[in-house]
């Protein structure tokens, strides 16, 4: 097969760590064509390979060889292909700032015409100001987006951040309305991750209007919906312990953390695991009716 065919074989998988000597083959053989496109193109594929990995730092080190070498006006799509792989990298790493540098490069080189890419770039930026606690900027980038002709999909996923920074901002009826209309939205397109999410914003939204009978409910929805707590909903399950713990349903907390332990133990997430393992010391200790009085307010 020639080159351009066995890229696209490579580009279908799901690259993980067996398929790196294909990679090198491929990579070698576009060496000696001196294809210089496809060589860059062997590049990001060794970074997705890492990406895929969790080694970001490895991606990291290909990924700034190929910045250092890389003509970012001939090989433009190659490049912004890059950049949002940096900002991606950046993210994982909880590094924001950086994330912010590289996606505010790439504003340099996108297709004004291409309504899918500027509304990507929208996305990205709203969420590193998010993460940067610039929530109005974040709302704003938002706003940009579905007054840019979004697909349903695209629409629904904006909605629901929407509401997320409502919540946090306890913008209530701002983002009760958001909510709504992604509800609507992801049970129209049959969207179970979609329907999931919701169920947990439809939690914090009680939480935040002190309905925590309701919030309990949406939460229960949510947990019995998945079948493996992953990584991804480790920090909702930390915050529905809590809210057992606010509602004094020790024992209730108690078996759901007991359920859920080993993922918890296995996390590198260190704030994940801190918050779980402060919660399970709450627990352990207002089970006991004898002391429990004397030191709720301590906890």
């Amino acid at each position: 097969m020639n080159i351009k065919e066995a890229y696209i074989e490579l580009t279908n998988k799901q690259l993980n760590l067996s398929d790196f000597n294909d990679i090198l083959n491929f990579k070698n053989e576009c060496k000696i064509q001196m294809n210089q496109e496809y060589l860059y193109l062997a590049d990001i594929l060794i970074i997705d390979l890492y990406i895929n990995e969790g080694l970001y730092d490895d991606a990291l080190n290909i990924a700034n060889k190929l910045f250092n070498n890389i003509d970012n006006v001939v090989f433009q799509k190659i490049y912004i292909s890059l950049l949002e792989r940096y900002i991606y990298i950046f993210i994982q790493k909880q590094n924001y700032k950086s994330a912010y540098r590289y996606a505010f490069m790439k504003r340099n080189f996108i297709d004004l015409e291409n309504i899918d890419e500027v509304n990507r770039w929208y996305l990205e930026m709203a969420y590193i100001y998010a993460e940067l606690n610039q929530k109005d900027k974040a709302l704003l980038n938002l706003k940009a987006i579905l007054n840019n002709y979004p697909n349903d999909s695209l629409r629904a996923l904006t909605l629901s951040n929407m509401t997320k920074l409502y919540i946090d901002q306890r913008q209530i009826e701002e983002a009760k309305q958001t909510l709504n209309d992604c509800i609507t939205l992801v049970y129209k397109l049959e969207d179970d991750e979609g329907i999931l999410y919701c169920n947990y914003l439809n939690a914090k939204l009680s939480i935040l209007e002190k309905n925590f009978k309701h919030a309990k409910h949406s939460f229960q929805d949510f947990f019995k919906n998945i079948h493996e707590l992953t990584e991804d909903y480790l920090s909702i399950a930390n915050e529905y312990i809590s809210l057992l713990i606010e509602m004094d349903l020790y024992e209730e907390a108690y078996r759901f953390c007991v359920k859920y332990l080993k993922p918890f133990e296995d996390t590198n997430n260190l704030t994940v695991k801190r918050d779980f393992y402060k919660n399970y010391l709450k627990i352990h200790v207002l089970r006991n009716k004898n002391i429990r009085d004397d030191v709720r307010d301590l906890l």
